[in-house]
């Protein structure tokens, strides 16, 4: 599971594509209960394009860690709006 959520994080768009493309589930949780597209808002530079792709292959957003945020705290506090709006466009 570490690898999984490794491709995603790391911003490996052609492994995460893959992946899906084989069934991976863009909703798996680590052992906090935050998804892959949580980890990707933490570190936006780098994976901004790996979120948009869970995004369009239907990630589930909402999961809250322990302070309560959630993806769209994350992505609203790195002022990354292009992110921003594939949120709006995916998920509202």
């Amino acid at each position: 599971m570490l690898v999984v959520f490794d491709v995603y994080v790391m911003g490996w768009s052609v492994t995460l594509q893959t992946l899906l493309d084989l069934g991976a589930s863009p909703n798996y949780r680590d052992s906090k209960g935050l998804t892959p597209l949580y980890h990707c808002m933490l570190n936006v530079a780098s994976s901004a394009h790996c979120a948009q792709m869970l995004l369009h292959d239907h990630a589930e957003v909402g999961y809250r860690d322990t302070a309560g945020w959630t993806e769209v705290h994350q992505v609203c506090k790195s002022l990354y709006m292009s992110l921003a709006l594939s949120f709006a466009r995916w998920h509202f």
